[in-house]
Protein backbone atom coordinates (compact mmCIF):
# COMPACT_ATOMS: atom_id res chain seq x y z
CA UNK A 1 0.00 0.00 0.00
CA UNK A 2 2.78 2.12 1.26
CA UNK A 3 6.01 3.99 -0.94
CA UNK A 4 8.65 0.89 -1.22
CA UNK A 5 12.39 0.80 0.23
CA UNK A 6 14.80 -2.09 -0.16
CA UNK A 7 18.45 -2.76 -0.86
CA UNK A 8 20.32 -5.19 -1.92
CA UNK A 9 22.15 -7.16 0.41
CA UNK A 10 24.87 -9.11 -0.93
CA UNK A 11 26.64 -10.68 2.56
CA UNK A 12 23.74 -12.52 4.50
CA UNK A 13 24.04 -16.12 6.14
CA UNK A 14 21.49 -18.35 8.11
CA UNK A 15 22.30 -20.75 10.63
CA UNK A 16 20.05 -22.86 13.15
CA UNK A 17 20.21 -21.53 16.83
CA UNK A 18 20.33 -22.82 20.22
CA UNK A 19 16.29 -22.08 20.63
CA UNK A 20 15.26 -24.46 17.89
CA UNK A 21 14.76 -21.45 15.22
CA UNK A 22 16.69 -19.85 12.76
CA UNK A 23 19.17 -16.58 12.99
CA UNK A 24 19.70 -14.85 10.12
CA UNK A 25 22.35 -11.92 9.52
CA UNK A 26 22.15 -9.22 6.71
CA UNK A 27 25.12 -7.00 6.19
CA UNK A 28 24.62 -4.00 4.63
CA UNK A 29 27.18 -0.74 3.68
CA UNK A 30 26.40 2.43 4.25
CA UNK A 31 26.99 3.81 0.59
CA UNK A 32 24.20 1.33 -0.91
CA UNK A 33 21.94 2.45 -3.22
CA UNK A 34 18.38 1.14 -2.64
CA UNK A 35 16.67 -1.02 -5.31
CA UNK A 36 14.38 0.00 -8.37
CA UNK A 37 13.49 -3.30 -9.60
CA UNK A 38 12.92 -6.78 -7.83
CA UNK A 39 15.77 -9.55 -7.92
CA UNK A 40 14.89 -11.90 -10.58
CA UNK A 41 13.43 -15.45 -9.84
CA UNK A 42 16.24 -18.22 -8.91
CA UNK A 43 14.31 -21.51 -7.26
CA UNK A 44 17.49 -23.17 -8.12
CA UNK A 45 19.14 -21.21 -5.38
CA UNK A 46 16.31 -21.42 -3.03
CA UNK A 47 17.30 -25.38 -3.41
CA UNK A 48 20.93 -24.64 -2.98
CA UNK A 49 20.11 -22.67 0.20
CA UNK A 50 17.38 -24.68 2.12
CA UNK A 51 19.45 -28.33 1.56
CA UNK A 52 22.08 -26.69 3.25
CA UNK A 53 20.40 -26.01 6.30
CA UNK A 54 18.82 -29.38 6.69
CA UNK A 55 22.39 -31.04 6.02
CA UNK A 56 24.92 -28.58 7.65
CA UNK A 57 22.51 -26.32 9.64
CA UNK A 58 23.66 -23.15 8.03
CA UNK A 59 23.69 -21.54 4.44
CA UNK A 60 24.20 -18.42 2.48
CA UNK A 61 21.72 -16.05 2.14
CA UNK A 62 23.27 -13.52 -0.13
CA UNK A 63 26.37 -12.84 -2.15
CA UNK A 64 27.69 -10.45 -4.35
CA UNK A 65 26.74 -12.63 -7.04
CA UNK A 66 23.42 -13.50 -5.78
CA UNK A 67 22.25 -10.90 -3.68
CA UNK A 68 19.10 -10.85 -1.67
CA UNK A 69 16.77 -7.87 -0.64
CA UNK A 70 15.88 -5.86 2.98
CA UNK A 71 13.60 -8.28 4.71
CA UNK A 72 9.26 -7.31 4.15
CA UNK A 73 7.55 -7.88 7.75
CA UNK A 74 4.07 -9.39 8.39
CA UNK A 75 1.84 -9.52 11.00
CA UNK A 76 -0.82 -12.40 11.53
CA UNK A 77 -3.89 -11.47 13.73
CA UNK A 78 -4.86 -14.09 16.22
CA UNK A 79 -8.16 -13.85 18.34
CA UNK A 80 -8.42 -15.57 21.98
CA UNK A 81 -10.10 -18.17 20.57
CA UNK A 82 -7.42 -19.22 18.83
CA UNK A 83 -9.33 -18.53 14.91
CA UNK A 84 -7.12 -15.62 12.58
CA UNK A 85 -7.63 -14.12 9.54
CA UNK A 86 -6.85 -14.41 6.12
CA UNK A 87 -7.12 -12.22 3.23
CA UNK A 88 -7.15 -13.92 -0.48
CA UNK A 89 -5.89 -12.56 -3.33
CA UNK A 90 -8.18 -11.87 -6.24
CA UNK A 91 -7.98 -14.13 -10.04
CA UNK A 92 -6.42 -10.65 -11.42
CA UNK A 93 -3.12 -10.44 -8.80
CA UNK A 94 0.40 -10.01 -10.65
CA UNK A 95 1.20 -13.21 -8.61
CA UNK A 96 -0.08 -15.91 -6.31
CA UNK A 97 -3.79 -15.46 -7.93
CA UNK A 98 -6.46 -16.40 -5.32
CA UNK A 99 -4.07 -17.51 -2.91
CA UNK A 100 -4.53 -17.24 0.88
CA UNK A 101 -2.15 -14.50 2.93
CA UNK A 102 -1.69 -12.52 5.71
CA UNK A 103 -0.60 -8.72 5.96
CA UNK A 104 3.14 -7.93 4.89
CA UNK A 105 4.80 -5.53 3.76
CA UNK A 106 7.80 -3.75 2.18
CA UNK A 107 10.18 -1.30 4.88
CA UNK A 108 8.95 2.80 3.42
CA UNK A 109 11.95 4.06 4.04
CA UNK A 110 15.56 3.29 5.00
CA UNK A 111 15.33 3.51 8.69
CA UNK A 112 12.80 0.48 8.07
CA UNK A 113 15.59 -1.93 6.63
CA UNK A 114 17.67 -0.94 9.63
CA UNK A 115 14.80 -1.31 12.03
CA UNK A 116 12.00 -3.73 10.76
CA UNK A 117 10.12 -4.44 13.29
CA UNK A 118 9.03 -0.96 12.69
CA UNK A 119 7.04 -2.12 9.85
CA UNK A 120 4.75 -4.05 11.81
CA UNK A 121 2.10 -1.45 12.82
CA UNK A 122 1.44 -0.36 9.72
CA UNK A 123 0.96 -3.92 8.21
CA UNK A 124 -1.25 -4.98 11.27
CA UNK A 125 -3.52 -1.78 10.27
CA UNK A 126 -3.91 -2.72 6.70
CA UNK A 127 -6.84 -5.28 8.50
CA UNK A 128 -8.67 -3.28 10.14
CA UNK A 129 -11.25 -4.67 12.61
CA UNK A 130 -14.93 -3.21 13.89
CA UNK A 131 -17.21 -4.14 16.32
CA UNK A 132 -20.02 -6.65 15.02
CA UNK A 133 -22.42 -5.00 17.77
CA UNK A 134 -24.04 -1.82 16.64
CA UNK A 135 -23.02 0.63 16.16
CA UNK A 136 -19.80 -0.52 14.39
CA UNK A 137 -16.90 1.19 16.21
CA UNK A 138 -13.56 0.88 14.88
CA UNK A 139 -11.09 -1.54 17.21
CA UNK A 140 -7.48 0.26 17.78
CA UNK A 141 -4.83 -0.93 19.76
CA UNK A 142 -4.43 0.97 24.28
CA UNK A 143 -1.73 2.33 24.66
CA UNK A 144 0.33 2.43 20.98
CA UNK A 145 0.09 5.91 19.72
CA UNK A 146 1.53 4.91 16.42
CA UNK A 147 -0.58 1.81 15.21
CA UNK A 148 -3.40 4.23 17.20
CA UNK A 149 -2.40 6.75 14.15
CA UNK A 150 -2.07 4.78 11.31
CA UNK A 151 -5.27 2.50 11.66
CA UNK A 152 -7.92 5.78 11.52
CA UNK A 153 -5.73 7.17 8.92
CA UNK A 154 -6.17 4.07 6.40
CA UNK A 155 -9.89 3.47 8.16
CA UNK A 156 -10.75 7.06 7.31
CA UNK A 157 -9.07 6.47 3.62
CA UNK A 158 -11.34 3.50 2.55
CA UNK A 159 -14.43 5.43 4.45
CA UNK A 160 -14.45 3.14 7.85
CA UNK A 161 -16.58 5.09 10.59
CA UNK A 162 -13.61 6.00 12.96
CA UNK A 163 -15.84 7.60 15.33
CA UNK A 164 -15.87 6.67 18.82
CA UNK A 165 -13.28 4.11 18.07
CA UNK A 166 -12.79 1.37 21.45
CA UNK A 167 -9.44 0.13 22.54
CA UNK A 168 -8.29 -3.43 22.62
CA UNK A 169 -5.28 -4.89 24.25
CA UNK A 170 -2.95 -6.16 21.12
CA UNK A 171 -0.21 -8.30 22.57
CA UNK A 172 3.07 -9.09 20.38
CA UNK A 173 4.59 -12.40 20.99
CA UNK A 174 7.32 -12.82 18.21
CA UNK A 175 9.20 -16.77 18.00
CA UNK A 176 12.41 -18.26 17.57
CA UNK A 177 13.30 -17.02 14.49
CA UNK A 178 15.80 -13.66 14.56
CA UNK A 179 17.02 -11.28 11.52
CA UNK A 180 20.08 -9.02 12.77
CA UNK A 181 20.85 -6.32 10.66
CA UNK A 182 24.38 -5.04 10.36
CA UNK A 183 25.75 -1.79 9.07
CA UNK A 184 29.09 -1.23 8.20
CA UNK A 185 30.06 -4.30 10.44
CA UNK A 186 27.83 -2.92 13.55
CA UNK A 187 24.86 -4.53 15.18
CA UNK A 188 21.97 -2.22 13.76
CA UNK A 189 18.54 -4.24 15.13
CA UNK A 190 17.58 -7.75 16.25
CA UNK A 191 13.70 -8.41 14.64
CA UNK A 192 12.38 -11.85 15.68
CA UNK A 193 9.41 -13.98 14.46
CA UNK A 194 9.07 -16.74 12.10
CA UNK A 195 11.30 -16.11 8.69
CA UNK A 196 11.45 -17.37 5.66
CA UNK A 197 13.10 -16.87 2.57
CA UNK A 198 11.74 -16.94 -1.24
CA UNK A 199 13.68 -17.83 -4.55
CA UNK A 200 10.05 -18.68 -6.46
CA UNK A 201 8.82 -15.69 -8.15
CA UNK A 202 11.69 -13.09 -6.91
CA UNK A 203 14.67 -13.59 -4.75
CA UNK A 204 13.08 -12.07 -1.04
CA UNK A 205 13.33 -12.46 2.31
CA UNK A 206 10.52 -11.91 5.41
CA UNK A 207 9.71 -12.37 8.75
CA UNK A 208 5.87 -12.75 10.10
CA UNK A 209 5.16 -12.08 13.93
CA UNK A 210 1.91 -12.91 15.62
CA UNK A 211 -0.57 -10.73 17.78
CA UNK A 212 -2.81 -11.74 19.87
CA UNK A 213 -6.15 -9.47 20.56
CA UNK A 214 -7.66 -9.27 23.43
CA UNK A 215 -11.21 -8.16 22.55
CA UNK A 216 -14.74 -10.51 22.39
CA UNK A 217 -13.68 -12.67 19.48
CA UNK A 218 -17.50 -12.73 18.66
CA UNK A 219 -17.31 -9.17 18.68
CA UNK A 220 -15.02 -8.74 15.73
CA UNK A 221 -15.18 -8.28 12.02
CA UNK A 222 -12.42 -7.70 9.68
CA UNK A 223 -12.30 -5.18 6.72
CA UNK A 224 -8.85 -5.63 4.59
CA UNK A 225 -7.47 -2.07 3.42
CA UNK A 226 -5.59 -2.90 0.71
CA UNK A 227 -5.31 -0.68 -2.48
CA UNK A 228 -3.58 1.76 -4.09
CA UNK A 229 -3.26 5.63 -4.97
CA UNK A 230 -3.77 6.32 -9.03
CA UNK A 231 -4.41 9.68 -10.00
CA UNK A 232 -4.85 10.73 -6.33
CA UNK A 233 -7.48 8.37 -5.63
CA UNK A 234 -7.27 5.52 -3.87
CA UNK A 235 -8.65 2.28 -5.27
CA UNK A 236 -9.77 -0.14 -2.79
CA UNK A 237 -8.76 -3.34 -3.77
CA UNK A 238 -11.82 -5.37 -1.52
CA UNK A 239 -10.09 -8.91 -1.13
CA UNK A 240 -12.23 -11.57 0.40
CA UNK A 241 -10.88 -11.79 3.89
CA UNK A 242 -11.41 -15.89 5.52
CA UNK A 243 -11.99 -16.37 9.29
CA UNK A 244 -9.79 -19.88 9.62
CA UNK A 245 -9.59 -21.83 12.77
CA UNK A 246 -9.15 -25.53 13.65
CA UNK A 247 -10.90 -27.07 10.22
CA UNK A 248 -7.64 -26.33 8.45
CA UNK A 249 -5.19 -27.89 10.48
CA UNK A 250 -5.23 -31.45 7.90
CA UNK A 251 -5.81 -29.10 5.05
CA UNK A 252 -3.02 -29.12 2.19
CA UNK A 253 -2.63 -26.95 -0.90
CA UNK A 254 -6.09 -26.95 -3.17
CA UNK A 255 -8.42 -28.99 -0.88
CA UNK A 256 -11.82 -27.65 -0.94
CA UNK A 257 -12.66 -25.33 2.05
CA UNK A 258 -16.29 -26.42 2.69
CA UNK A 259 -18.80 -23.69 3.84
CA UNK A 260 -15.92 -21.34 4.95
CA UNK A 261 -16.48 -17.89 6.91
CA UNK A 262 -16.04 -14.77 4.15
CA UNK A 263 -16.09 -11.35 3.89
CA UNK A 264 -16.00 -8.31 1.86
CA UNK A 265 -16.87 -4.58 2.27
CA UNK A 266 -20.08 -2.46 1.23
CA UNK A 267 -20.86 0.77 1.67
CA UNK A 268 -23.88 1.23 4.05
CA UNK A 269 -25.23 3.88 5.47
CA UNK A 270 -22.44 5.66 3.89
CA UNK A 271 -19.34 3.55 5.44
CA UNK A 272 -17.34 0.53 4.57
CA UNK A 273 -18.62 -2.02 6.23
CA UNK A 274 -17.95 -6.13 6.14
CA UNK A 275 -21.07 -8.10 4.88
CA UNK A 276 -20.49 -11.78 5.41
CA UNK A 277 -20.57 -13.84 1.81
CA UNK A 278 -23.40 -15.94 1.34
CA UNK A 279 -22.47 -17.51 -2.20
CA UNK A 280 -18.89 -18.83 -3.13
CA UNK A 281 -18.32 -17.44 -6.39
CA UNK A 282 -18.65 -19.32 -9.53
CA UNK A 283 -15.10 -18.15 -11.07
CA UNK A 284 -13.03 -18.63 -7.48
CA UNK A 285 -14.20 -21.44 -5.64
CA UNK A 286 -13.74 -21.55 -1.99
CA UNK A 287 -10.14 -23.66 -2.15
CA UNK A 288 -7.54 -23.37 0.05
CA UNK A 289 -3.91 -22.19 -1.42
CA UNK A 290 -2.20 -20.60 1.22
CA UNK A 291 0.77 -18.83 0.11
CA UNK A 292 4.29 -18.56 1.61
CA UNK A 293 3.64 -16.16 4.17
CA UNK A 294 0.61 -18.16 5.19
CA UNK A 295 2.37 -21.32 5.19
CA UNK A 296 5.33 -20.50 7.33
CA UNK A 297 3.25 -19.18 9.60
CA UNK A 298 1.01 -22.21 9.79
CA UNK A 299 4.00 -24.03 11.26
CA UNK A 300 5.22 -21.86 13.04
CA UNK A 301 1.82 -21.81 15.11
CA UNK A 302 1.86 -25.50 14.81
CA UNK A 303 -1.36 -25.41 12.79
CA UNK A 304 0.66 -27.42 10.22
CA UNK A 305 2.85 -30.39 11.62
CA UNK A 306 6.22 -31.19 10.24
CA UNK A 307 9.45 -29.30 9.34
CA UNK A 308 8.95 -25.54 7.39
CA UNK A 309 12.31 -25.97 5.94
CA UNK A 310 11.48 -28.93 4.14
CA UNK A 311 8.25 -28.04 2.81
CA UNK A 312 10.12 -24.71 1.13
CA UNK A 313 12.71 -27.28 0.20
CA UNK A 314 10.09 -29.04 -1.72
CA UNK A 315 8.08 -26.12 -3.23
CA UNK A 316 11.17 -24.31 -4.45
CA UNK A 317 12.05 -28.20 -6.30
CA UNK A 318 8.38 -27.50 -7.93
CA UNK A 319 9.21 -24.23 -8.92
CA UNK A 320 12.77 -25.03 -10.58
CA UNK A 321 10.74 -27.52 -12.33
CA UNK A 322 7.90 -25.49 -13.62
CA UNK A 323 10.49 -22.71 -14.78
CA UNK A 324 12.85 -25.35 -16.75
Amino acid sequence: MGEIHVYPVKHAAAYRNCYGGLTSAFYYDSGDKPLDKRIPANPEDGIRFYQGLLKEGTAVLGSPEVPNRSPSVGVIYIMSNGKFFSHRRDKDAPTHKLQHSIQIGYPACKRQTRYPSEVVAAEGAELILVTKEKPHRIIIPKGDPVARTISLDLARTIGVNTEKPVEALFHYDTGHDTIEIYEDGRLVSRTDGYSYFIWESEVASNIVQRCYIDFDPENILPVDTEGMFKDNKYIHFNRETFLFGDEIKNKKFGDKIENPVVYRSEIINGYIMPVLQEKEPADAPYVFMPDDTLSRTLYGLGIWEGDWLQHFLEFHKTAWVKQK
